[in-house]
Order: C-alpha cells, then structure tokens, then sequence
C-alpha cells in the first residue's frame, strides 16, 4: 500500500504517474494508492476541509488493514509519537543551546534513523543518546541554520559542518519541523491531526512570501546563528522564489545567506555543489558568503 501526500510537487507527479500507470496498464503490479489532497492555508474553511480528508484517509486506512481503525488505536499511535518527538527535542536542545553538544549532522542520522524502526524504541534510544551527550565535548564552530529540502542523506550537512561549523536548527520536515510541537490526544483524532499539520511553522514549499521571511528570520535570530543555508532539490526550484526577500530580511539581521539549487541526489554526485557548501560554511568566518 502507498499513501501520497500533495506535499511537494514531485510526489504529485509520482501519485499522477502511478494513476495513470494503473489506468493504461491495469495488469502492473502497482500497489493501491491513496491520495492525501492537504490544503496548506491556514483558515477554518481549509481546516473543515483537511479534516475531511483525514477521515477519508483513516477509511482508506482501515480498508488496507481490514479491520477498523478506533479512536483508542490512534490517540495509541499519538502518545508513542509524542514521546518520540519529545525525546528529539531532548537532542534538538543540545544543538540550540549556547554550547552546542550535538551537529546537525548527528541529530538528522539520529531522527532520521526513527523513520526507519519502532517507534516506541526509537524513542527510548534517543532518550539514552540525549543522556550521553549531555556529557558530549563543546562545540566551538560557527552557527549555520538550514533551510529548503528534506535531507535524506547527510551529504549536505556534512559539507557545511566539514570545518568546525554546526548546524543549530533548521525547517526541512526530516529535521525540527517533524517533531516540532505535539499532536493533542483530547481531541477527536480527526481534529488533532489536522491541527498538528496546520499549526507546524510554515513549509519551505508551501507558504507565503511573507509567512516564510518572517518565520525563517525569527528561527534564525532565536538560534543566534551566523548564516543560512537553503537547499532545494533538482525539480523543486518554485520554492527558491522566497529567497531574495529572505537574504535581504536576514542581511537586516546581520546574517548571512546563500542559496544552492537543483540540488542533484545523492548530493555527493556534484563535487564543485559539496565545495560551494564548505566555502559558505568557511566565510562565516570572515569575507563574502557564496550566495
């Protein structure tokens, strides 16, 4: 089974593709596919609508699993994500803090490796982590916050942390934005994950001009960082439109910013893109950032 979000406009493109696999060649083996269709503005209209789609989604849901889905089963599935957000925080403080503990680098592989197995374990895993590195040496580099695509990988992070820098926070959803907040199990389940969903910090791809400055100058001044990194996927380029007006609210600010589009996958394919990256992360230090 696959379930597709309208999250970005490649996955539209892979739940159109798939669509029409299935109607010109019906004897593919193509797994059965359910469509979220999210509105990303935040308005009661959109969220009568997103909850709709929900409960669409929780029928589609129960039709795959053959049994039906309750309310305990979900506000369940809440409490073990909560708690596994709530142990990433853990991590996500020792990179924010004044003297960082943690890189970017460690913590994507940390909440990355979540996606990946239980969660329940994952959850007490990264607790005994967040332990440990409480105890971690201090890290001294440069502040970089990231901004733009999900990162699968960690190519891109370890191109801007190769010389000392760390990467304090970001806003792609395989980082801080996944465990940003909790989802409230009092509410009917329907209402609470529309609420959780609408209620995150605006989307890299799916805001306004203005939402998006705005949010990413206070993440950025809140992380006292001394540089933005955006990164967008090849195929994802619409997002980069915001960029002028955010380097320009962050030069107010006294940050710098750079951009690096069409980012290819993996990165590591584009030796001179993982040398832009380093030589941003370098100037940090003194002259002009590669934007």
């Amino acid at each position: 089974y696959l379930a597709v979000s309208n999250s970005t406009d490649v996955l539209v493109r892979l739940y159109l593709y798939i669509r029409e696999l299935r109607r010109t060649e019906p004897d593919t083996p193509v797994p059965d596919t359910a469509f979220i269709d999210w509105l990303f503005t935040r308005s009661r209209k959109f969220q009568l609508y997103n909850e709709a789609r929900a409960a669409e989604f929780r029928k589609k849901a129960e039709e795959w699993a053959g049994r039906p889905i309750t309310d305990e089963d979900i506000r369940e599935a809440i409490r073990i994500l909560n708690g596994q957000r709530a142990a990433l925080r853990r991590i996500s403080a020792l990179r924010l803090a004044d003297e960082p503990r943690v890189t970017g680098t460690e913590a994507l592989v940390i909440t990355g490796a979540g996606f990946r197995m239980d969660r329940g374990e994952h959850r007490d895993l990264v607790n005994q982590v967040a332990d440990a590195a409480e105890h971690w040496p201090i890290l001294t580099g440069e502040r970089i916050y990231f901004s733009g695509t999900e990162q699968y990988g960690s190519e891109v992070y370890e191109a801007l942390e190769m010389d000392g820098a760390v990467i304090v926070a970001e806003d792609q959803d395989c980082g801080m934005r996944w465990y940003e907040g909790d989802t409230d199990e009092n509410l009917s389940p329907e209402k609470a994950v529309t609420r959780r969903y609408m209620l995150r910090s605006p989307s890299p791809k799916k805001a306004t001009v203005a939402d998006r400055t705005e949010t990413l100058c206070r993440a950025a001044q809140a992380a006292k960082v001394r540089g933005v990194a955006v990164c967008m996927d090849m195929f994802e380029e619409a997002a980069s439109w915001d960029f002028p007006e955010e380097k320009r609210a962050l030069a107010a600010l006294g940050i710098r910013a750079a951009e690096y589009c069409k980012l290819p996958y993996p990165p590591a394919k584009d030796p001179e893109l993982i040398g832009r990256l380093r030589a941003f992360a370098q100037s940090l230090k003194g002259g002009k950032a590669d934007g």
